[in-house]
């Protein structure tokens, strides 16, 4: 499928810490306690690096698109 190819390499150039938050709440369906608990962060900076790497994973993917639209 090419658009969940397009994600991985989107998500393959995140910053780590980012692109783990996503892949644990996104894909694992883990919670912000067990995310921060995996982390070794408080809440608030799983929810900051959501956010975060929500807003980059987006801006990627646009980018990436626009690209291949020529």
């Amino acid at each position: 499928n090419e658009v969940a190819e397009d994600v991985r390499q989107a998500l393959a150039q995140l910053a780590p810490h980012y692109r783990d938050a996503l892949i644990l709440y996104e894909m694992h369906d883990l919670s912000y306690l067990e995310i921060a608990g995996i982390c070794q962060v408080d809440i608030g900076t799983v929810r900051s690096r959501l956010s975060r790497g929500r807003a980059a994973l987006a801006k990627r993917l646009g980018a990436h698109r626009a690209t291949a639209l020529g």
